[in-house]
């Protein structure tokens, strides 16, 4: 808002943190911070500053989980010993000791985010995918693609009974109707 022709000591502040996200070498808890200023000081919701920012609202969702982290972790994010993405993920588990034991896991085995992902729905007790059913598929040469899905999680040697059952099903059906069957 403009005071006497000039603008408001609040929208002069938010202009120079707008101005600072645009620049391309903003660190990630640095930007986070500018995220959190802006929503407080224009009374934004995480979807109206992702609207003014124009990015998408996922990136100021998981901008803003590092500041749920403990000041260490944010500053090895900052440092670059942790990455951001792989962060936010460890900022979905409630304890700091779990974080920092997870954080060190990523920082010594090299953990992928996904990695990340798939120990922080351990620890919350939750399923991964791969515990909630199996799915997996094979394309022939032809084009033709071969589905396998279960409601749980399946071996390889359980997948390959599956075909070789779902094989001796197709074999009967053709030689039921004459057709020749390949070798």
């Amino acid at each position: 808002m403009f005071v006497d022709g000039e603008l408001s000591r609040g929208d002069l502040l938010s202009q120079q943190l707008i101005e600072n996200l645009l620049r391309e070498d903003l660190r990630p808890v640095e930007e986070a911070k500018a995220f959190r200023e802006l929503l407080t000081l224009n009374e934004w919701t995480g979807k109206q500053l992702s609207e003014a920012l124009r990015i998408p609202p996922s990136k100021v969702t998981r901008s803003l989980a590092l500041l749920e982290l403990p000041s260490d972790l944010q500053h090895q994010v900052e440092l670059g010993e942790l990455p951001a993405r792989s962060a936010y993920e460890i900022a979905k588990l409630g304890d700091d000791e779990k974080r920092r034991k997870l954080a060190e896991a990523v920082q010594d085995g090299g953990l992928t985010v996904e990695d990340t992902r798939k120990a922080v729905r351990t620890r919350q007790g939750k399923a991964t995918p791969k515990e909630r059913g199996t799915r997996e598929k094979y394309a022939s040469p032809g084009g033709v693609l071969v589905s396998v899905t279960a409601g749980r999680s399946v071996t390889d040697i359980e997948i390959e009974a599956a075909l070789i059952h779902a094989l001796s099903v197709v074999r009967k059906r053709l030689d039921a109707t004459g057709s020749p069957t390949a070798a």
